[in-house]
């Protein structure tokens, strides 16, 4: 499938609320207002040397697998089970970031849920390149400006390239959530903070407002990627859009979570 971006608008108090529940509660939660077409949410563990896991069953409650049988869980034995008793901030915190991504994905999908947002899933990374070329072009690719803006998408692609050549990194700042993963390499995930959003919705508004911009290729080498020029544009411009869904009024005040993998 090629490496992929996704990109979640999460509000970091309620998050970090939210995530004071219990494991039962998440998929408890989830297997009652979760979305039937998403994978199913699951959490693992060891026990003696047995990987055990749990799963959300949409409109059935948590289903308990051991690698040879399934049940679905009654809710004395969720109760009583100490693993489900952990808490979500608990559990994060000792796993890798796929396990924070598999959460924020889910409950995305949840309509009552308002404290993470889906803004952009799926995109290969070479629109990146192809749109960085040309802010090139409108900043100068010596700019102060440019820079920081470049280094917005460099610390989401991480060791990964884009189609061309991107300017010296940064410093990254820590993620401003008290349950990091203690590896968050797989995806590999950043973030970016509500005044470098407002910043980069300000350069992608300043980059396309005489509807002047054509996206192409990026010089460099890029793997799969849309075919004629016009196709990249629209492609590009299809990406813009999703990203400006973070100008929203119900979206102030929130950080982006960045993953790629």
């Amino acid at each position: 499938m090629g490496v992929r971006i996704s990109l979640y608008a999460v509000d970091i108090p309620a998050i970090e609320d939210f995530a004071k529940h219990s494991l039962g509660y998440v998929l408890q939660y989830y297997s009652k207002h979760g979305d039937s077409q998403f994978p199913s949410l699951g959490f693992s563990c060891q026990n003696s040397g047995h990987l055990e896991l749990y799963l959300a069953d949409i409109g059935k409650g948590i289903s308990y697998y051991d690698g040879k049988r399934r049940v679905i869980l009654s809710e004395q034995s969720i109760e009583n089970n100490s693993f489900l008793s952990t808490s979500l901030d608990e559990y994060l915190i000792d796993e890798s970031s796929s396990d924070l991504y598999r959460v924020l994905a889910a409950y995305a999908q949840c309509p009552a849920i308002d404290w993470v947002t889906k803004i952009s899933e799926g995109h290969r990374r070479w629109w990146i390149g192809s749109f960085l070329e040309y802010v090139k072009l409108v900043l100068g690719n010596s700019s102060n400006m440019y820079f920081h803006f470049a280094n917005l998408f460099q610390r989401l692609l991480g060791n990964y390239d884009c189609g061309t050549i991107l300017p010296p990194k940064e410093d990254v700042p820590s993620i401003p959530l008290s349950f990091v993963p203690v590896d968050n390499s797989d995806p590999y995930m950043s973030f970016w903070p509500q005044d470098e959003i407002c910043f980069l919705c300000h350069t992608i508004r300043m980059v396309i407002a005489d509807n002047r911009a054509r996206f192409k290729r990026p010089p460099d080498k890029v793997g799969l990627g849309p075919g004629p020029d016009e196709d990249w544009n629209d492609w590009v411009y299809e990406v813009l859009q999703e990203l400006l869904v973070l100008e929203s009024p119900s979206l102030e005040n929130r950080i982006v979570l960045t993953f790629i993998e």
